[in-house]
């Protein structure tokens, strides 16, 4: 196993899922995307920075609903603190399936954090 399995997987997947159908009902993805895309145009001057806190609203939901989703597919799986490595070992399906998450985590985590920053120091 990857060292990093054990980092991504010290998350407690059952946390708050009794919630987890309401959190899982975010603004449709295609939803922000048109309306990040509305309010960031690649023209600057047409920037909407009146509604520039209005879409870090829309892409936290975003991400809320992304981590849901896996905390959903996790616990799906059979994937707990205690029987990660268990669960990993006799199912190729839930293993393939986090060594996909692993892949991109860190990717998703990167952008969401530079455009978090970068709206922040826009609407300043």
């Amino acid at each position: 196993m990857d060292p990093g399995n054990e980092s991504l997987l010290d998350i407690d997947f059952t946390k708050d899922s009794k919630d987890t159908r309401q959190s899982q009902k975010g603004l449709p993805s295609a939803f922000i995307a048109s309306t990040c895309r509305r309010i960031f145009p690649k023209e600057y001057e047409k920037v909407d920075f009146g509604q520039a806190l209005t879409a870090l609203d829309y892409l936290r939901d975003l991400e809320s609903t992304r981590r849901a989703t896996l905390r959903n597919t996790a616990a799906r799986l059979g994937i707990t603190r205690g029987t990660w490595r268990t669960v990993l070992a006799e199912n190729p399906d839930a293993l393939k399936w986090v060594e996909l998450v692993q892949k991109y985590e860190l990717m998703i985590e990167q952008g969401y954090a530079a455009i978090f920053i970068d709206i922040r120091i826009w609407v300043s």
